[in-house]
């Protein structure tokens, strides 16, 4: 695991500093030339000094801060103490911090039990762990694990049969953290961290629960207010098109294309009562769409989508559409009501 992690974020970790200045110089002039970031120049010890002492602004002045941050902690620390905080608490997504956390997350399992193809997955996860990680966005996730696994090889951290059978391996990451019995993520986040300020690391390690003064069916009674709020609004206003897009691949059988959209689904939660659904075949009387349970279910044009009319701006939708196929393609996820889909 270590290797798939020094591959991804930083393969000379162990000779450096604490910073890496041509990634740096790079980075920086990349920056100044388009105005935008293009490529990390964080060390894993600029990053522990960001992740437990700083904001993410990105500005000169915080990146300053950070390099001597990190040069301070390397004076102070072991590699293998720097590694241990990175390891330990590094954000995965899905509320996982730390990688035995993400590996039991996603996998079911330990770490030390994972496969080299799943640890280049964790490992490519920190890059941007809400966005990017094997449930919210298997394929990015994909592409970037096969990245990485490029890397091990190309730095002699494997061999090439190895590399083979890892790139080959289709990935079956599952949500098996807890079940939330309340939504309020900016309550329990609130709690996370204030009981790391009160506590530091043994807010992780020693079994403590946290008791909050939120009221469960209140809590819930807002949010759907606000869900019934927003959904109405979004409807009055037009639709903006689908969630995300699938498309199939070229190279692709049909076989590994269902097993493909059944994960992107299984990642997918239920908003309301919308569950989502991707398009598997445009008829030009409707749509069959796959559900999150892997049953299938039919939108009729006429009782439908004949109605729907896109969103343009605030103030304006456009007019109906002369067709299915005008609307919706194979590989579009959208959201469905249990009352709009036959079965």
């Amino acid at each position: 695991f270590v290797d798939a992690l020094l591959a991804a974020e930083d393969d000379g970790f162990f000779e450096h500093s604490g910073i890496a200045f041509l990634s740096l110089a790079r980075a920086v002039s990349e920056l100044i030339i388009t105005g935008s970031k293009q490529s990390g120049g964080s060390t894993i010890t600029m990053q522990v000094a960001r992740n437990f002492f700083l904001t993410l602004d990105q500005t000169f002045i915080r990146k300053f801060t950070e390099i001597l941050l990190a040069l301070e902690i390397e004076q102070r620390l072991s590699k293998e103490a720097i590694l241990e905080l990175y390891v330990n608490r590094v954000f995965l997504g899905h509320r996982s911090y730390g990688f035995e956390t993400a590996a039991q997350t996603y996998y079911g399992r330990s770490l030390s039990e994972l496969t080299i193809a799943e640890h280049a997955m964790l490992a490519g996860v920190p890059q941007a762990p809400s966005r990017n990680n094997p449930l919210s966005n298997p394929e990015r996730s994909e592409l970037r694990r096969n990245w990485i696994l490029g890397r091990m090889l190309a730095l002699d951290m494997i061999d090439r049969s190895t590399y083979e059978q890892a790139i080959a391996t289709r990935d079956n990451a599952s949500f098996n953290g807890l079940k939330v019995e309340v939504d309020a993520d900016y309550v329990a986040e609130m709690a996370r961290q204030f009981a790391v300020e009160q506590l530091g690391d043994k807010a992780y390690n020693d079994g403590y629960i946290i008791h909050t003064t939120v009221d469960g069916v209140l809590q819930q009674a807002a949010r759907d207010a606000v869900l019934k709020g927003l959904i109405t609004y979004d409807t009055r206003h037009g639709w903006r098109g689908p969630e995300q897009r699938h498309s199939p691949l070229e190279d692709e059988s049909p076989e590994e294309r269902e097993t493909r959209w059944a994960q992107v689904l299984r990642a997918m939660p239920i908003i309301a009562d919308l569950q989502p659904a991707i398009v598997t075949a445009v008829q030009t009387d409707g749509v069959i769409v796959r559900l999150k349970d892997d049953a299938t279910g039919f939108l009729s044009w006429q009782d439908d989508l004949r109605q729907i009319r896109r969103f343009l701006n605030e103030d304006l939708r456009s007019e109906r559409a002369s067709s299915v196929d005008a609307l919706l393609t194979v590989g579009d996820l959208i959201r469905v009501s249990a009352t709009q889909v036959s079965t």
